[in-house]
């Protein structure tokens, strides 16, 4: 389960944790972001208990997505340990997805 984050409350759920977790910016118009949403979910599904996956509106979130850099939506960050160990934007094939996550907890 894609679990939706507030910029507000981004550091108390995303942060606050050394473990790894990942975080999808995106928003409720982008039809990629649409298409990748159900990928993620399923994987969150799928790994629940070793990772946690988050989602972040772009559109409520303009300070975060700011502060990250986010200027192309779906961006997948992984944080580990509290900073960014891998992102990336666009839409991604479940395989494609896999490596990222595999790569991301090396």
């Amino acid at each position: 389960m894609l679990i939706d984050v507030e910029g507000n409350d981004f550091k108390k759920q995303v942060l606050s944790s050394n473990a790894l977790r990942f975080v999808v910016f995106s928003a409720v118009w982008c039809g990629p972001c649409q298409m990748l949403h159900p990928i993620l979910e399923s994987l969150s599904d799928e790994l629940d208990g070793e990772y946690d996956f988050f989602a972040v509106d772009v559109d409520e979130a303009r300070e975060l997505c700011g502060y990250y850099d986010i200027d192309v939506v779906p961006t997948v960050i992984a944080f580990k340990n509290n900073e960014e160990v891998g992102r990336f934007s666009g839409l991604k094939s479940e395989a494609e997805v896999r490596e990222f996550i595999k790569n991301c907890d090396m």
